[in-house]
C-alpha cells in the first residue's frame, strides 16, 4: 500500500446488534484496517433506525444495548474505539465527540456508506471522496421509481456501488436512473474467519423464517419478493437429495411448522427429510447471535448450531443459489445480481 488513508465507514450496528448485520459491517472495518488504513465508524439513527434490543425483543429509542454491544465487539476484534453514534430521537451522541468526528470527516480521504442508510447531514464536513454501496439490489432500483428523495440521496455521492453486478448492462432490465453503477461483492476479512475443526456432522444454518412480508414489488410483469420463506420452501426437497445431514434453526417460523407431524402442510416423513434432528427446529437462533463475547466466527462453526451449510452456500453465490446469514434476504443469485 503506497499511502495510508483515513476512511469513515457509515452503517448500522447499534441499531441492529445481531451476528449477521455485525459481520456485514465488520468485514469492511476489519478489511480496511488490515490493509493499514485508519478507519472510523459512523452511525446515525436518522428518523427511522430505532435501536433493537434482542434481549428484551423490542425496538426503542434507547441505544444502550447496541452501544455496549458495539464497544464489546470492537474490543474483541482489536478495532480501536473510533466510532460515533448519533441518535436523532434523543439528540445525543456517543463515542467520539461530534466536533472530533467532524474534524475526522474534514480530513478523511473517503466516506463509505454501507447499505445507504446513514444520513448525509449538512452539519458534517464532506470528505475528499464519497461512495455508497447498494446492498439491496433490485429493491433499491425499484424504490427509486417511486421515491425521488431516495434518488436525491444517492446523487449526493461521488460514486455508487451495488451488489447487483448486472445492473447497467444489457443483461439487466432494471432502470439505472442515470447512475453509473459499479458492481462489487460483500468483502470477507479472511483472517478473522479461521478454519476450525467441526464438532457437527450436519450442514446447519440459523436465520429468520420471514424477513419482510410487506416487500413485494412488480416490474415489467415480473413479481419480486424479499420474503425468505418463499425461498426456504423451494429448498425443502434438497436435504433428501444429498448424502449429508442438513438442518436449520429459524426464528418466527409459522405455527404449523412447530407441529411434530407437519411442516407447512408437508407430511411427517417429508418433514424428517428437512430436519433430521427435530430439536434444531425449536432452537432460538436469536440467542446465538446476541452474544458478542462468544465471537461470531466461532459461533458459525460451533456444535451444529450454525456452521458449514450457510457458509458453503454463501460462498457459492455465483452458482445456482445462495443463502446469506440472518441479516440478509434469501433470493436466487440471478435476482440478487440484477439479472432479471
Amino acid at each position: 500500500m503506497s499511502k495510508k488513508l483515513t476512511i469513515v465507514v457509515g452503517g448500522y450496528i447499534v441499531a441492529y446488534p445481531l451476528g449477521g448485520m455485525t459481520w456485514h459491517h465488520l468485514n469492511y472495518l476489519l478489511g480496511l484496517q488490515d490493509l493499514g488504513h485508519e478507519v472510523y465508524f459512523l452511525e446515525d439513527s436518522g428518523t427511522y433506525c430505532y435501536p433493537f434490543d434482542p434481549v428484551k425483543n423490542i425496538t426503542t429509542t434507547d441505544p444502550q444495548y447496541g452501544l455496549d454491544y458495539l464497544a464489546s465487539t470492537f474490543a474483541q476484534y482489536g478495532i480501536p474505539p473510533r466510532y460515533h453514534y448519533y441518535s436523532e430521537f434523543l439528540d445525543r451522541s456517543w463515542g467520539i465527540p461530534a466536533d472530533e468526528m467532524n474534524a475526522v470527516l474534514g480530513r478523511a480521504d473517503l466516506l463509505l456508506y454501507v447499505s445507504g442508510v446513514t444520513p448525509l447531514r449538512e452539519s458534517r464536513p464532506r470528505p475528499r471522496r464519497t461512495a455508497v454501496i447498494d446492498t439491496d439490489p433490485v429493491f433499491t432500483q425499484l424504490r427509486m421509481l417511486r421515491d425521488p428523495e431516495f434518488v436525491k440521496y444517492y446523487r449526493q455521492f461521488d460514486q455508487v456501488f451495488t451488489f447487483g453486478k448486472l445492473i447497467g448492462t444489457p443483461a439487466c432490465q432494471l432502470p439505472t436512473h442515470g447512475f453509473n453503477w459499479h458492481g462489487t461483492n460483500q468483502p470477507i476479512a479472511l483472517q478473522h474467519w479461521p478454519v476450525v475443526q467441526a464438532t457437527s456432522r450436519a450442514f446447519t444454518t440459523i436465520g429468520k423464517w420471514e424477513q419482510a412480508n410487506d416487500r413485494r414489488v412488480e416490474f415489467n410483469g415480473q413479481k419480486f419478493s424479499s420474503g425468505k420463506s418463499e425461498q426456504w420452501m423451494k429448498m425443502l426437497e434438497l436435504p433428501g437429495k444429498v448424502p449429508w445431514e442438513m438442518s436449520m434453526g429459524q426464528l418466527d417460523m409459522p405455527g404449523e411448522t412447530q407441529s411434530p407431524r407437519v411442516i407447512c402442510g408437508f407430511s411427517a416423513g417429508q418433514r424428517r427429510r428437512v430436519h433430521r434432528r427435530e430439536g434444531n427446529l425449536h432452537r432460538n437462533p436469536q440467542r446465538l447471535v446476541q452474544r458478542p463475547q462468544r465471537g461470531v466466527p466461532r459461533l458459525w462453526a460451533a456444535g451444529g448450531d450454525a456452521g458449514d451449510w450457510i457458509r458453503r452456500l454463501a460462498a457459492d453465490r455465483a452458482g445456482g443459489f445462495f443463502i446469506r446469514e440472518s441479516a440478509r434476504s434469501c433470493r436466487f443469485t440471478e435476482q440478487n445480481r440484477g439479472g432479471l
